[in-house]
C-alpha cells in the first residue's frame, strides 16, 4: 500500500500526464484521484466559504440587488 504522500504524487503524475490530453473526463477523472474524498470535501467547504464572503461584499455595493434563483432558472433578471 502507497503512503499517503505517495499515492498523491502518483495521481499527481496522472493528473499532468492527462492535463493536456483535452479529454475533460480524463481530467475531471484525475482530479478525483488526486484529491481523494477529504481533499474533496475541504474544496467544497472552501468553495462554499468563498461564495458566502463574495455574496457579502457583493451586497455592500449600492445597487447591486439579490436575484431569486426562480427568476435566474426562467431567464429573468
Amino acid at each position: 500500500m502507497l503512503s499517503r504522500n505517495a499515492a498523491r504524487a502518483s495521481a499527481s503524475t496522472a493528473a499532468t500526464a492527462l492535463r493536456s490530453s483535452g479529454n475533460p473526463a480524463l481530467r475531471a477523472y484525475a482530479w478525483v484521484r488526486a484529491m481523494d474524498a477529504e481533499g474533496i470535501t475541504e474544496a467544497a467547504e472552501l468553495s462554499v466559504l468563498a461564495s458566502n464572503y463574495m455574496n457579502a461584499e457583493l451586497m455592500t455595493i449600492r445597487g447591486v440587488t439579490r436575484s431569486s434563483r426562480r427568476d435566474v432558472v426562467e431567464g429573468r433578471h
